[in-house]
């Protein structure tokens, strides 16, 4: 199951998916961060004075990064021409890793600040962070699936080393007792081969000495 769920087309979608989560993060991300940054001196938030959510800019550095590397793996996967110590496997899964930790991080503290909104889902502020946090769990969860289903997959074919865009195409290694047997009856083939050619050279030869009237032991 890993491996048909990975192959190329299933991938890209995803990739795919994660850019448009990771767009909406961003997007969500910045608007949170415009409204901190400028309150009116008579709102009731903060006093009125002018802050940033350091967990907003976190979710926010992260989405760039996602905005950065999906695209890049999105059109390695398809186009399969990437070759390179950045496009192996164990990059990939080691890269996602990293930013998994980083948006397990960011969702962690948004979901321990704002728990529940929903005293205050009709205004716009708290809209935009309850979408935040929703966009940061589906990216996640995205992301979780990924990197499992790509883990899976690289031990059962042992491809670590593998590009990242060939790991997902389905080419099961073939086992090494088929390969054990293949090579005993290619070995079997050449030896019956030689006690044929070695049985009619030895043929010719006994005809031969009969041919002369040489004596000749059965």
């Amino acid at each position: 199951m890993p491996l048909r769920a990975h192959t190329p087309v299933v991938r890209a979608s995803m990739y795919g998916v994660l850019t448009f989560l990771s767009f909406m993060l961003f997007a969500l991300s910045t608007a949170r961060i415009t409204y901190t940054t400028h309150l009116a001196p008579s709102y009731p938030l903060n006093h009125g004075i002018p802050f940033t959510d350091s967990v907003v800019v976190e979710l926010l550095i992260t989405s760039l990064l996602f905005l950065f590397i999906s695209p890049i793996w999105y059109v390695w996967i398809l186009w399969k021409r990437v070759k390179g110590w950045y496009a192996t496997v164990w990059i990939e899964i080691s890269v996602l890793s990293v930013l998994w930790c980083f948006l397990l991080i960011g969702m962690e503290k948004s979901t321990s600040i704002w728990p529940n909104l929903s005293f205050c889902a009709n205004q716009i502020p708290c809209a935009v962070l309850q979408a935040m946090v929703a966009f940061a769990w589906l990216a996640w969860v995205l992301l979780s699936v990924m990197i499992g289903i790509g883990v899976v997959s690289a031990f059962r074919r042992r491809g670590w080393k593998d590009w990242s865009w060939e790991y997902g195409t389905m080419k099961v290694r073939e086992p090494v007792f088929r390969k054990m047997s293949v090579d005993a009856q290619a070995v079997g083939s050449v030896v019956s081969v030689n006690n044929i050619g070695a049985e009619s050279v030895g043929g010719e030869g006994v005809s031969a000495s009969v041919k002369a009237g040489g004596s000749y032991m059965v």
